[in-house]
């Protein structure tokens, strides 16, 4: 690599605000246990409220309802023990997607197509891990998830 292209990266990966990520340091996996849900559903209540979308003084958990359907899958993010982000996939199924609301005619359309639908939500990330790229891997982490998985298109 020539100076011009590592100076031209540099500058790139500092406008990016992304920085080496220790892969090895997070591990991303699908909540299992009852503990890993409801951590998982205060990480969000409380980076919702951060970013103003919620009230403190709402419920302690954030639930909303794609969270106890079978089709939507939490995944969460760990360093060691410390829960440190999470994101809800749900899959596409007859009562529809919470998109729904928002883009009735653009979901039915694409349904009409063919396509096999999901929906990210709930995504939240300590403070801390903004910009060490927990949330590409929880993003890498849905995509595998969603393609290989579950056969969305």
């Amino acid at each position: 690599m020539t100076l011009t292209d590592r100076i031209k990266h540099m500058l790139i990966r500092r406008a990016a605000r992304f920085h080496e990520t220790p892969l090895g340091r997070y591990e991303v996996r699908i909540a299992q246990s009852v503990l890993e849900y409801e951590d998982a559903l205060r990480l969000v209540h409380a980076g919702y409220v951060y970013q103003g979308i919620e009230s403190v003084r709402a419920e302690e958990l954030r639930m909303t309802e794609q969270h106890v359907l079978p089709e939507a899958t939490v995944l969460v993010a760990y360093e060691g023990e410390q829960l440190v982000g999470t994101m809800t996939v749900t899959l596409d199924f007859s009562a529809g997607l919470p998109l729904d609301k928002d883009y009735p005619s653009e979901i039915a359309a694409l349904r009409r197509q063919g396509a096999r639908l999901v929906e990210y939500g709930s995504l939240a990330v300590v403070e801390r891990c903004w910009h060490v790229g927990v949330t590409d891997l929880l993003n890498i982490a849905a995509f595998s998830l969603v393609t290989r998985v579950l056969g969305a298109s």
